[in-house]
């Protein structure tokens, strides 16, 4: 489906609520090509889910943050999401894949929970229900691998 023109008024079922319009990757990084093919897998596979909730991500970013247990972040609701997809220990060697998935379900959650309170984790236990069932119809090796 084509992007809106500017001034065009578009319903909350346009298909852009509901995915990730930029992704990117530190082309800096060993093995680039490899990050964006699990970052865009990723978010491919959440697609549904964002339908679901009307989500959208504006950006979609691999970041490598200095501190080792820091995740993912997500920034203004959805305007940026940045996910970590390799070792804090070796740049070259990627997290599994589906701890990179339930880092970016977490983290859009965020998109309608700020704090990590009941609601919060009542909601991330929602949406990877979904997601593992999106997984078992689809055969991807998803959140549990």
């Amino acid at each position: 489906m084509a992007p809106p023109q500017r001034g065009e008024v578009i319903g909350l079922d346009h298909a852009i609520y509901h995915h990730c319009h930029r992704i990117s990757v530190l082309e800096d990084m060993p093995d680039s090509a490899t990050a964006r093919q699990l970052l865009t897998r990723a978010a491919d596979q959440v697609r549904p889910i964002m339908a679901s909730h009307k989500w959208k991500v504006l950006s979609l970013e691999e970041f490598y943050p200095p501190t080792p247990n820091l995740l993912g972040l997500n920034t203004n609701h959805g305007q940026r999401v940045q996910i970590r997809l390799r070792s804090p220990s070796n740049r070259a060697t990627f997290l599994p894949y589906p701890s990179i998935l339930r880092t970016l379900l977490h983290e859009l959650v965020h998109n309608d929970i700020g704090p990590h309170n009941a609601q919060f984790y009542a909601l991330l236990d929602q949406i990877t229900t979904e997601c593992e069932a999106l997984v078992a119809r689809g055969g991807d090796n998803g959140v549990d691998g």
